[in-house]
C-alpha cells in the first residue's frame, strides 16, 4: 500500500481543523439563539437538515456580487446584516414590509450603520430585488448569523427558519 504524502496529511489535517471550527461556530450560534429574542418562536433548532441547502451557503451566494467592493471585516459584518434586512424583508408580505423597514431605519445609528441614508435605502431596495430575482422559492427567514475572522478566511453561520414564515 502507498505512503501517503506530507502534502496530503496537512490538507486532511486543515480540511479536519476547518470542520471542527465550522461545527463549533454553528453551536455557538445555536446557543446564542436560544437564549435570544426570537428564541420563543423556534420549537427545535436543526443543524444543517437533511434535504435542504445550508442558509450560509445561500447568503453568501445573495452577497458575492459585492464582496469585492468591501473591504476588511467590520465592513464585510456591516455589509452582511444589511444583506440579512434585505432578505427578511423580501420575505415578508407587502402591508408588513413598511413598517419593518421603518423599523430598521431607526437602529441604524444604534448599529454604526448610519450615513448617506439615500444611498442605505437605494442598496436595501437592490438587495431585495436581488433576493426575489434569483432566490425567490427560499422563504426562509434569517433569524441570526454570525460572521468570524478564522485567520486566513471569513466564516459565516447562519440561523434560519426551515419553513416559510407564517403570514403576518
Amino acid at each position: 500500500m502507498a505512503k501517503k504524502s506530507k502534502g496530503f496529511r496537512e490538507l486532511m489535517k486543515q480540511k479536519r481543523q476547518a470542520t471542527d471550527y465550522s461545527q463549533k461556530a454553528l453551536d455557538n450560534l445555536t446557543q446564542k439563539v436560544q437564549k435570544g429574542p426570537l428564541s420563543k418562536h423556534v420549537e427545535g433548532i436543526v443543524q444543517n437538515p437533511q434535504g435542504q441547502v445550508k442558509m450560509s451557503e445561500v447568503l453568501e451566494n445573495f452577497i458575492e456580487p459585492y464582496l469585492e467592493e468591501i473591504d476588511g471585516y467590520v465592513q464585510k459584518q456591516k455589509f452582511i446584516e444589511l444583506a440579512v434586512v434585505a432578505w427578511n424583508l423580501a420575505i415578508l408580505p407587502e402591508a408588513a414590509r413598511q413598517a419593518m423597514r421603518e423599523q430598521f431605519q431607526s437602529t441604524l445609528g444604534q448599529n454604526g450603520l448610519a450615513g448617506d441614508q439615500e444611498f442605505l435605502d437605494s442598496l436595501l431596495d437592490e438587495l431585495m430585488e436581488r433576493k426575489l430575482q434569483y432566490f425567490p422559492n427560499n422563504r426562509r427567514l434569517i433569524m441570526d448569523f454570525q460572521f468570524e475572522d478564522a485567520g486566513d478566511q471569513y466564516h459565516l453561520s447562519v440561523a434560519s427558519t426551515q419553513a416559510p414564515p407564517p403570514q403576518l
